[in-house]
């Protein structure tokens, strides 16, 4: 099947071909890793792109054991402090000055650690948590020959077109991951928000409503806590879509020496371990180019429904007015996104990134 967009001309069932053929597990430090950075090399290679294989060590370890630990901490943290608050009517004989001021105490401290938890959310920390060689995998760059350009290579921006490799299998789905995510989430507020009326209005709230909400995070941290990673699924749209999308497209853009650009092809691994390949490509190209001449597009799980789906994360900084903080989705590149898929006829959904997700976009 062949369809036109505008000028460019895409082969959907050569790329629907390899995609089939990548469809095999292929879990972050694998031989099923490895063996579809072979398949993706002969083929770019075979366009005539030269091709570095960039290997990288981590350690997914701390990382997986944050993972699954997490989604119960909202529990520990609300029911010791509810229990610490019911508590405190039993030192009114010996410490009646802490007896008084227990139950905001304990908001206070559970306002701190929510402040802590979110300080540590950064990407830039969380990298750290990677640090170490026991497991392995590798990034895999594509770039024309220098005879593909008018002028010499670095001369105008790299975009650099991105798809991982690697696959995983878990038992629960995106969406139900993220149905969970956002329960405890909204329930883990909640909850902040009733120890906070206990502690500035004393009665208002009873030990109940508490136990309650301790309750329900028990209920949704718990498929979360035992939703292990496993290397049983083939990963054909999650992404061995997107990278027969980006040799399709390697193929177009082969040919033209007329781009405003430098098309750049990522095949990254081990993005289902943390994202770590699309990491380290990151700390590399900040090392050795000028970052702000560098552009990303993501493909990840191209294919599914219908249209194109944009998926923004985090906030932005609005035009002429630093101090306010809006939604990606009126940023310019959410604009130029709508932009060209009008142009070119395909519909186009901006949408927000599933929470408790993550996509090599995000590092990058």
């Amino acid at each position: 099947m062949t369809e036109s967009y505008g000028l460019r001309t895409i082969n959907g069932q050569a790329a629907h071909e390899l995609a089939r053929e990548l469809s095999f597990p292929r879990f972050p430090g694998s031989e099923g890793e490895a063996r579809a950075r072979r398949l993706l090399r002969e083929r770019m290679e075979g366009l005539g792109y030269g091709m570095e294989e960039q290997p990288f060590r981590y350690d997914a370890r701390r990382t997986e054991i944050l993972r699954l630990t997490s989604p119960l901490l909202p529990f520990a943290v609300l029911s010791g402090l509810a229990f610490l608050s019911a508590r405190a009517p039993l030192l009114s004989a010996s410490a009646p000055l802490l007896s008084k001021w227990a139950p905001l105490l304990c908001w206070i401290a559970a306002t701190a650690l929510l402040i802590l938890a979110l300080s540590l959310l950064r990407w830039p920390w969380l990298e750290t948590l990677f640090e170490g060689d026991r497991d392995s995998s590798a990034n895999l760059i594509g770039r024309r020959p220098p005879d593909s350009f008018r002028e010499k290579p670095g001369h105008r921006p790299a975009v650099y077109f991105v798809a991982h490799v690697d696959s995983k299998s878990q038992p629960l789905g995106i969406v139900a991951r993220g149905l969970f995510f956002s329960a405890l989430t909204l329930t883990s507020l909640a909850g902040w928000v009733l120890l906070g009326l206990r502690g500035f209005a004393p009665g208002a709230v009873g030990g109940g409503a508490l136990a309650f909400m301790s309750f329900l995070l028990l209920i949704f941290g718990v498929p979360l806590s035992v939703n292990v990673n496993g290397n049983r699924s083939p990963g054909a749209l999650d992404d061995a879509a997107g990278c027969s999308v980006l040799v399709e497209l390697a193929r177009i853009l082969r040919a033209r020496d007329d781009l405003p650009y430098e098309p750049v092809f990522a095949f990254t691994g081990a993005e289902e371990a943390g994202m770590v390949g699309a990491s380290r490509l990151a700390e590399r190209i900040a090392r050795e180019t000028d970052p702000s001449r560098c552009f990303f597009v993501n493909f990840d799980g191209p294919g599914a429904g219908r249209g194109l789906l944009a998926l923004i994360h985090g906030f932005v900084r609005a035009e002429n007015r630093s101090p306010i903080l809006r939604s990606t989705r009126g940023s310019a590149v959410a604009r130029a996104a709508r932009e060209a898929a009008s142009a070119c006829g395909v519909p186009l959904h901006v949408v927000r990134l599933v929470p408790g997700a993550g996509v090599d976009g995000v590092p990058l």
